[in-house]
């Protein structure tokens, strides 16, 4: 988890999407929105 904030540190409005989704997910079962906010957030690690 260290590893994944310090990405999180250059990328904080990314980490706060992934926070609401998972608020979301406790109360919906929006798994598949949660595999594609993954893959954008982890996509958007290499880009930047």
């Amino acid at each position: 988890m260290m590893i994944e904030q310090e990405i999180v540190s250059p990328t904080e409005p990314k980490y706060e999407d992934v926070a609401t989704i998972s608020g979301t997910f406790d109360g919906e079962t929006v798994t598949d929105f949660t595999r594609i906010e993954m893959v954008g957030t982890g996509a958007a690690d290499p880009v930047a």
